[in-house]
């Protein structure tokens, strides 16, 4: 097999923007790029600081394609931009051994799908999805399980083999394809730090500021408890379309005071002050894949609570987990925290979030295809 194999990866979205897709994809591309081959990576213009080109971050190279968001969190290439067609043209030229595309239902990874096919380049397909997307406009949601049915049956029927990154993703896999994945979780960085608790009692967040995050749920569940803990803050980090409506439920809950609002945070202050400091991470979403976020918390040894849906079973215990959407639940599972709170959290099986452990296992899986 040769020593070094160059890639061409496929995101909708990459850093700065938020997200775990986007995360996974540049930890990927900065482990590979170190000693197994190039990696470029391309991506929307969507959230990003740069204009469309090409970059070069962390000793890879990324090309931004001009874009915009269709939807909140749906970009599409701006295909009348004379940009756009340029540097097609320039991947086209690439040359390149294995292809990689994340995620099914994005029109980005069609389009990618269809230019594999056309330099009859070996394509891997990710999967980070567990469930068909659920919106809270039921005719998007309705849309999002027909283009599911169609587009993506076909991203994955002609891809030449489907990676998940979790055992809980197969069973979603079957609906969609008669391919037997492999599984290799996404590597996470963490860059550890001791921990130095606040006297105050701190609950946080951190991630994606949206809807489908629930975080209203967390909001109203601290204004249950807030006294019981007391004393104690809530931090919300983080950025999104939903953020001036979680200002304002706090300030209508009467929480504001003993709410703050940080907003984007860098990886390096995350690492080195907020999760030393912290200690309770709770993510309230009512959908997640197996969140980067959670995985974070868990290495950074504070305690953790989160929603009983999807792959969260596979990184947390029972008695971490609490109901999607209860107010309630969420309260009493903030509470007992409290009251353990220096109880140790259940350890993970770190070893299956290692950067360098993933990248040998896709080392080994595209000697099958080269």
């Amino acid at each position: 097999m040769r020593k070094h194999i160059n890639i061409i990866q496929y995101v909708p979205y990459y850093p700065p923007h938020i997200g775990g897709v986007e995360n996974a994809a540049a930890v990927f591309a900065r482990y590979w790029s170190q000693d197994h081959g190039t990696v470029l990576t391309v991506t929307s213009s969507v959230w990003q600081s740069k204009d469309p080109g090409i970059y070069t971050v962390d000793g890879t190279s990324v090309l931004i394609l001009p874009s915009f968001d269709l939807l909140a969190g749906y970009p599409v290439p701006k295909i009348w931009n004379r940009q756009f067609w340029l540097w097609l043209q320039h991947i086209y030229r690439q040359s390149c051994d294995i292809t990689m595309t994340h995620t099914r239902f994005f029109l980005f990874t069609v389009l990618w799908g269809i230019l594999s096919l056309i330099t009859k380049t070996p394509r891997i397909h990710v999967e980070h999805g567990s469930w068909f997307v659920a919106w809270y406009n039921k005719f998007v949601s309705f849309l999002s399980y027909v283009s599911d049915m169609t587009l993506s049956k076909w991203v994955l029927y002609c891809c030449d083999h489907i990676v998940v990154i979790a055992v809980a993703n197969i069973s979603f896999i079957k609906k969609l394809s008669s391919k037997a994945p492999s599984v290799i979780y996404n590597g996470v960085v963490r860059d550890p730090h001791p921990r130095v608790p606040d006297t105050i009692y701190t609950v946080w967040y951190v991630w994606r500021l949206v809807t489908l995050k629930w975080l209203h749920t967390l909001l109203h569940a601290y204004t249950h408890i807030r006294k019981k803990i007391a004393p104690s803050q809530l931090l919300i980090i983080g950025d999104g379309d939903h953020a001036a409506a979680l200002q304002t439920l706090a300030y209508d809950l009467w929480i504001l005071e003993y709410t703050t609002f940080v907003g984007i945070a860098s990886k390096s202050d995350l690492e080195s002050i907020r999760y030393p400091q912290i200690d309770l991470f709770v993510n309230p979403s009512t959908q997640e894949w197996l969140p980067t976020t959670i995985i974070e918390a868990l290495l950074s040894g504070c305690q953790v609570l989160a929603t009983h849906v999807w792959w969260v079973w596979e990184i947390l215990d029972q008695d971490d987990m609490f109901a999607p959407g209860d107010v309630d639940d969420l309260a009493d599972a903030i509470y007992t925290k409290f009251v353990h709170r220096n109880a140790p959290q259940t350890n993970i099986d770190v070893e299956r979030f290692v950067p360098a452990k993933s990248i040998l296992e896709y080392k080994k899986l595209f000697k099958d295809f080269l």
